[in-house]
């Protein structure tokens, strides 16, 4: 019957048409798989606009002018929401510059996230030495992918890592350690920024220093705060007083001593 089959080397098989194939050993594919992995996916479509950018874990927003934030660290934390309408995972880049968003210089320092997924936050610690105490800086990145790279918005901060002294404190009704009689009847005291300008509000305890802790804003910027406390009963008090910057810069406490006597 028919001619005799064909001889065939090792890894051939003959197909019902007569063409010779080859047939790859699953050891060697293993091999071929392991050694050239597959390239990566080209993105179609390039980056949105970064979007949500903020300090701190966001809670200090972005701004520019008169709005921006002063920070109390010259190492702060930068982040912001990136995507593509595609996917994938974008490259970031972050950028401070030194000046306002108007007018402002770069030294060239740029710091690199890799493989963020799209949707999620990319962010960066600023590095060392890059900022210093008291001026004005600028921030922006830019998200990229293969089919492109988008820019954010310029945000600004400024620096102020330095704490405001101690305030001081005075009461025309219970002056410092002087005996008043007054259990029920109502002290007025007045908070002194102390000679630091940029104290927006204090914070005060009647009792020790572990609080709870209540605001009195300032009447401006630096400026005196007045409260008014009762005491309920006679014997010895302390009111603990604190300010606090515009970049939350906590002072040292001042602790004021009250004595009220039986009325």
């Amino acid at each position: 019957m028919g001619g005799s089959l064909p001889q065939l080397s090792k890894g051939e098989v003959v197909r019902s048409s007569g063409v010779r194939r080859f047939a790859v050993p699953f050891s060697l594919a293993l091999t071929a798989f392991l050694l050239f992995p597959a390239l990566p996916a080209v993105a179609a479509t390039p980056p949105a606009e970064p979007v949500e950018l903020g300090i701190e874990g966001g809670l200090i927003p972005c701004a520019v002018g008169p709005a921006r934030p002063f920070v109390f660290t010259r190492a702060p934390q930068l982040s912001a929401r990136v995507s593509a309408g595609d996917g994938g995972f974008l490259d970031v880049g972050f950028r401070v510059l030194k000046g306002t968003a108007a007018a402002h210089t770069w030294d060239g320092n740029e710091q690199r996230v890799t493989d963020t997924p799209s949707g999620s936050f990319a962010q960066v610690t600023v590095a060392a030495g890059l900022i210093e105490d008291g001026q004005v800086y600028t921030w922006h990145m830019w998200a990229e992918n293969s089919a492109g790279r988008a820019w954010s918005k310029f945000c600004e901060f400024e620096v102020d890592s330095v704490p405001p002294v101690a305030p001081e404190v005075s009461s025309p009704d219970y002056p410092e350690a002087t005996v008043r009689p007054g259990p029920g009847k109502p002290g007025t005291f007045t908070f002194h920024a102390n000679g630091s300008t940029d104290v927006p509000y204090y914070e005060y305890t009647f009792g020790d220093s572990s609080g709870p802790w209540t605001s009195a804003p300032a009447t401006g910027l630096g400026g005196p705060a007045s409260v008014t406390w009762v005491p309920p009963r006679e014997g010895g008090y302390y009111l603990s007083v604190r300010s606090r910057d515009r970049a939350g810069n906590i002072s040292p406490t001042r602790q004021y001593g009250i004595r009220v006597l039986p009325a």
